[in-house]
Parts: C-alpha cells; structure tokens; sequence
C-alpha cells in the first residue's frame, strides 16, 4: 500500500509539473498572442490614420487647386475684357501654380501601405493635366478655350476624383472601425488574464488615446471637407451670377454698335437713342466691376483712401448726370456742405445706391441732404416696395441669397455691401429703412471743420405726391 501511495504520489508529482508547464506555456502564449495581436492592431491603427491623413489632404489640395484654377480664368475673362491688368493675371496664374505644386507634393506623400482605388492614379493624372491646360491656354490668350475646359473636362476631372477620395475615407473608416472592434476583444481578453492586468489597461489607454485621435482626425476632415465644398458652391455661385450679369450689358454694347456700324449714324434720332444706350450699359458694366475690384482689394487690405475736405453738391451733380443722360429722372433737394471723405469713393458709394433704387426700387427717385450736428445725411429716396422684412438684417452682407435664388436680382450681390463698407471706411454710416411706404437709404459723413452758415436743409420726408424730401428751409449747422 505504501508503495502504490508512494507510487502515485510520484506519478502525480511529474503530471503537476507538466500541467503546470502546460498552464504556464498556455499564458505565454497568450501572452505571446496578445502581444502580437497588440502590435498588428496598432501598426493597422497608424496605417488607416495615414492612409486617412492623406486621402485628407489630397481632397482638401484638389479643392484648393480648382479654386485657384477658377479664380486664374476669372482673371483672364477680366483681363480679356480689359479689367484686369497685366500684373493681376500673371499673380493669378502664380497662384494657381503654387497651389498646384502643393497638390503635387501631396500626391508623393501617399503611404505605401494605404489601400487605395486602382482608378484613383488614373484620376489623379486626368485632373492634373486638365488643370495643365487650362493655365496653358490662359497663358496662350485662348480665353474661351480656358473657360470651355474649365466649366467642362476640369469639372468632371474633380469631381471624379472627389467622388474616388471619398470613397477611400469610407473604406477607411470601415477599417478603423474593424480595428476598434478588434481592440476591443484583445481587452477583453487581457481583463481575464491576471497577469496582464496591468499591460491590459495599458493597452486599453492607448487604444483609447487613439480611438479618440481618430474621431478628432474624422471630425477635422469631415469639416475641411464641409468647408471645401462650400467655398466651390460659392464661388461657382459667383462667377456664374458675374458671367450672366456680365454678359447682359456686354450684349446690348455690342449688338447695338453692330447696328450702328452696319446702318452707320444717317438716322440721328436713332443714333443718338443707340449710343445712350451703349453709355448706361457700358457705365453699368464699369460699375460692376469696379464694385468686384473693390471686394477684392477690401479683402486683400490693398484698398486706400484719400480723406479731403469737399464740397458735396457738385460731387451729387456729376453722379446723377449720366443717369439722367439715360432717362432716368432724380429729383434733388441739396444745399452746399463740405464734408470729409474721398472723393473717389463717395461717387462709388452714391452710384451703387441710385442704381439699386433704379433696379429694385420706384418709378421716382430723389436725393436730399441735412445736417445733424457734426454730421451730414445724404438720404437716397424711392417710392418702391422696399425689401422683405426676413432679410433687412442681411441687407448689407454680400451675395444675399434665399436658397439657390438671388434676392437681389440683376446685380453680381456686391453693390450695397461695398457701399457700406466704403462709407464706413469714411468714418461714416450707411442705414436702410421704411419711411410712409418710401425706401430711404441713408449715408452719414462727417462735416468739415471749414463749414460756416447755412449749410444746412431740413428734415428729409418724402411727399407722398412729389417724392421731394421735404425742406423746412435753410438754418444754421
């Protein structure tokens, strides 16, 4: 009995040891298995957050070079036309170019281990040498050629490729989100193994830690991506409102000097009827580009004033005179007064605002003055509808715009905004409002400290049977 104690005894000694070796080689393994599925899962966790990183900044250059691209043949429409000078094409084209040379520095920074479309090089190289083209037919002077490829190859070449590269971000945020799953059984796997308590929460802060860099990453080129293609939508917006509006005036200019050089000038009275309207539309046309030059320079900073001491009665004289060359009838009711402001830019302010009144207010427009105090109000007056009550708070923001519909129509947007923001710049003030069912757009300047005596007129009210803003007479400033 002894001996078969003894004996199992020593049979079970070896088993333990194998069982405990067994054990031990077991949560090695496991051990061993965690570890390496740790690194497969962070070497995939590096790889999607490249992978996603670049197909991110690809888009996001691709977006910047059709930008540069359509702000390159914008300026040699403008420069074709003879609104643009020289200089200003050549540091559009030097834009474009920059920016190109940005997107082809992205395109080399492609992770080898990324996972990718096998149409996506081919769509690279397709809006690559679109965009080739197009600068290389701007540079040749073939203008129409430029905006045909353009609105057309360049279009389709982008949006091809936008419509691959979003692709790829789905796929990888697919992966990203298999791998989190992933990561998730190999915690769970660590929470049961003891000893790797302490390497399992590592594991779990990290894959934490990437977790979350992965949302910020996905949230920043989610709203790179928004805000891409918001600044496309707007700027296709644009140049499609200045084409057409552009191309308005441009079109009664030319055919109506077609008429006149195939009738020649035998009718006078017809003649004298055609160049009118040649001078309002051309006047129209200077207007809305210097309005766009002036946004631009705005923006830029590049605008400058020359604040002077003026007298503003024969600065309102030689604004209202081509409108009225053009048959349209402004009453004034003005009395002398020298003010501060640019001479320049005043008759820009006061050109916007008598051409909107034209546009979109009355049959009877009228223009008076008064001085309150230390300033002097110009006060353009219509008897038109006015502007609906839900955007007179927007009134004076560019590109006004109810959904894809223009509010303002039959102007590029810019008008009233550049307005305001000139007479602002003169350390004045620009105001809509509703006075007894008549439009008033008021423009606030600073009298000069050389006024003296009357100067000044009385309260500006329109007369429901003139349209004359009322004058109560001379008195004292």
């Amino acid at each position: 009995m002894e001996r078969s104690a003894s004996g199992k005894n020593k049979w079970r000694s070896p088993r333990l040891v194998s069982l405990a070796a067994a054990a031990l080689s077991v949560v090695a393994l496991l051990i061993l298995a965690t570890m390496v599925s740790s690194g497969s899962i962070s070497a995939s966790v590096a790889a999607n957050a490249r992978s996603l990183h670049w197909a991110n900044s690809l888009l996001g250059s691709a977006a910047l070079v059709r930008a540069a691209n359509a702000q390159a043949v914008v300026f040699a429409v403008d420069h074709n036309l003879g609104v643009a000078s020289d200089e200003a094409l050549e540091a559009a084209l030097t834009e474009a170019r920059v920016v190109r040379e940005s997107l082809d520095a992205s395109v080399k920074l492609q992770p080898v281990d990324a996972v990718s479309d096998p149409d996506l090089d081919a769509a690279i190289d397709r809006f690559l040498i679109v965009d080739e083209q197009v600068r290389i037919q701007i540079e040749r002077g073939s203008v129409g050629a430029a905006v045909e490829l353009s609105q057309g190859d360049f279009e389709v070449a982008f949006e091809g490729l936008e419509r691959i590269l979003t692709g790829e971000q789905a796929s990888i945020l697919q992966a990203i989100e298999e791998t989190e799953t992933a990561s998730g059984r190999v915690a769970s796997i660590a929470t049961v193994i003891v000893t790797l308590l302490i390497p399992g929460a590592a594991i779990s802060i990290y894959f934490l830690l990437a977790r979350r860099q992965i949302r910020e990453r996905r949230l920043s080129m989610e709203s790179q991506l928004v805000a891409a293609r918001e600044l496309a939508r707007v700027k296709d917006e644009f140049i499609a409102s200045l084409s057409h509006e552009l191309r308005t005036p441009l079109t009664s200019i030319y055919g109506f000097s077609e008429l006149l050089l195939r009738d020649g000038v035998e009718d006078t009275v017809q003649t004298t009827e055609l160049v009118t309207i040649i001078n309002t539309e051309s006047s129209e046309l200077m207007r809305m580009v210097e309005d766009i030059l002036t946004g631009a320079r705005l923006d830029s900073g590049a605008l400058t004033f020359d604040i002077t001491a003026m007298d503003i009665l024969p600065e309102i004289e030689n604004v209202v005179e081509p409108f009225r060359r053009a048959g349209l009838e402004v009453t004034l009711s003005c009395l002398p007064a020298i003010v501060t402001a640019d001479r320049m830019r005043f008759r820009q302010v006061l050109r916007n605002l008598i051409s909107n009144a034209q546009k979109h207010g009355g049959s009877r427009i009228a223009i008076g003055t008064q001085v309150r105090g230390t300033d002097l109000v110009l006060a353009v007056v219509d008897n038109g509808p006015g502007v609906p009550i839900e955007i007179e708070g927007r009134l004076f923001e560019r590109f006004v715009h109810d959904g894809s519909r223009a509010l303002l129509t039959g102007s590029v947007g810019l008008g009233l905004a550049i307005a305001r923001n000139l007479t602002e710049a003169m350390n004045g003030t620009l105001n809509y409002e509703r006075i007894e069912d008549h439009t008033v757009f008021s423009m606030t300047l600073r009298v000069a400290a050389s006024n003296s005596g009357a100067l000044a007129i009385g309260r500006i009210r329109p007369s429901a049977g003139t349209l004359h803003p009322a004058v109560d007479g001379p008195r004292a400033a």
